[in-house]
């Protein structure tokens, strides 16, 4: 659900009443009540990140002003994977979309630019036939490596990130033991098995322990774009990490999660008890007599009870920071 559709539930709750509270009114709460969620929620955020395909969505790159048309801009993270590459750009009436080719020509269908991307650096050119529209964003979206890196960028639904887990799957020794490869399934001798299983685990050892690794989480100032991670010792030949930490509810984000949707429609039906309540309080100070003291009232008792609930969810944080 996207914020029109829980202002249409809202409405819907109360469509037995009619309401003083204006469908503006009703999609700032539910706006309000999102940045609530945002800053005191501790939902908790799991995912598998490959450091090889990284996946950038919507990253402003350029601006038209109507007049210019050519353009020279980077990326804000590199090395850019090849074919990876699309930007979305308007000229007059038309929003047209540019594909890289896999070698670092870009292009489009309607033959309206030109361009070109060193994916090493992320630095682009662009040569539109006709300025780009005033005010209009270049926008792009890219795939990018950060496999053998320092660095790895972090979707900005994740508000905060409270661990990272190597996802390194060992090479086990019994598979390449040249008795088991010659003999397939066979009784081996003590001697043998012992020092398979010895070396199997120092190795795993050397994997996990040995490489002492160690992050720290870079948030973006503005919490529409990217966090980074910073790492060091990424164990050998891993290119997988499990982020763990806090969801952010991004704009326009269509929300899914019953858990989430559970509190959020709640918790915006107690402020419009609350918004309506007081607004027949007002008008039982010039006379006219309602049990506006009365929803208000209602309406705190929910919305107390609710923050509640979700400031006890969100204790794991604490624990998680602690330790």
């Amino acid at each position: 659900m996207k914020i029109p559709d829980i202002t249409d539930w809202l409405k819907t709750e109360f469509s037995d009443v009619q309401l003083a509270t204006t469908t503006p009114t009703i999609s700032q709460i539910v706006t309000n009540a999102i940045r609530y969620w945002n800053t005191h929620s501790g939902f908790k955020l799991v995912k598998m990140v490959n450091l090889a395909a990284i996946n950038i969505d919507r990253e402003t790159i350029g601006t038209g002003n109507g007049v210019t048309t050519s353009f020279s801009m980077a990326t804000k993270y590199s090395p850019v994977n090849p074919s990876s590459v699309t930007i979305i750009a308007s000229v007059a009436d038309k929003c047209f979309y540019i594909y890289d080719d896999g070698v670092g020509n870009l292009a489009d269908a309607l033959s309206l630019v030109t361009g070109t991307i060193v994916y090493g650096t992320g630095v682009i050119t662009l040569t539109f036939t006709a300025p780009p529209n005033t005010d209009s964003g270049i926008l792009i979206a890219y795939g990018v490596s950060a496999a053998g890196g320092t660095a790895v960028p972090i979707n900005p639904d994740f508000k905060l990130v409270t661990n990272i887990y190597p996802a390194v799957t060992p090479q086990l020794l019994w598979q390449d033991n040249t008795l088991w490869k010659l003999f397939g399934i066979t009784i081996l001798d003590n001697v043998t098995s012992d020092l398979i299983m010895m070396t199997q685990a120092f190795q795993n050892y050397q994997l996990y322990v040995g490489t002492d690794f160690r992050w720290t989480w870079n948030p973006a100032e503005d919490p529409d774009e990217m966090g980074v991670v910073y790492y060091t010792n990424n164990p050998v030949q891993n290119s997988l990490f499990c982020i763990v930490g806090a969801k952010r509810i991004l704009p326009n984000e269509d929300i899914k999660s019953e858990h989430i949707l559970d509190w959020l429609l709640y918790y915006c039906k107690a402020l419009v008890k609350m918004c309506e309540g007081n607004m027949l309080r007002k008008g039982d100070i010039i006379g006219v007599r309602n049990d506006g003291q009365v929803m208000f009232d209602e309406g705190k008792e929910e919305k107390d009870a609710l923050q509640e609930k979700l400031a006890q969810e969100g204790r794991w944080l604490a624990m998680a920071h602690r330790f």
